[in-house]
């Protein structure tokens, strides 16, 4: 569990998280996925990081993700899978990617883990309203494997753009995926 900061970026050891206005991984990961064929704007259409800038409202930011074509997991998967909970929440949770359960239903962690996730809230008093849920990948990767560092690179911009545009007091990020995407 980690203070949002937004764009997320890795704070020096004993100094707090700084906001930054341009991400740590964004020419790396935008060079990354130009090489692997995913989001050249020549080809594919416009990059994601074209996309999500442009991104002003989370509708906008929904269907910015609908309309990008430079990730080939969204051919695979049923549905595109974005958000679910109170987007006005102070708490917002990211997962990896979704899972069978998630693609079949298009929202995030509805499966059993999602189950025990709201269990575990519930526990220490946090009802569903009070929280906000998403992932680094926005569709399921065959056969629920995890996805690659390409794939990753491919979508990082709409999670960075997702955490600006709710502005969450606290980010959990689930995993070692979630965390290592998006804080290096």
């Amino acid at each position: 569990i980690a203070k949002a900061t937004s764009p997320v970026s890795s704070p020096q050891a004993g100094s707090p998280p700084q906001r930054s206005t341009e991400s740590r991984p964004a020419a790396a990961t935008a060079a990354s996925a130009k090489a692997a064929g995913f989001g050249d704007a020549s080809s594919e259409g416009p990059s994601a990081r074209e996309l999500a800038a442009k991104a002003n409202t989370l509708e906008a930011l929904r269907l910015a993700i609908e309309s990008f074509h430079g990730c080939p997991l969204r051919n695979t998967a049923r549905n595109t899978v974005f958000a679910r909970g109170n987007p006005a929440a102070k708490i917002m949770i990211v997962g990896e990617a979704p899972g069978r359960d998630e693609d079949l239903a298009g929202q995030p962690f509805v499966g059993p883990a999602g189950h025990l996730l709201d269990r575990i809230f519930a526990s220490i008093g946090l009802s569903p309203d009070q929280l906000y849920m998403t992932n680094v990948i926005n569709w399921r990767p065959p056969g629920n494997r995890s996805p690659t560092q390409e794939e990753i690179a491919a979508c990082l911009p709409f999670i960075e753009r997702h955490i600006a545009l709710v502005e969450p007091e606290i980010l959990v990020l689930t995993g070692g995926i979630a965390a290592q995407s998006l804080l290096g």
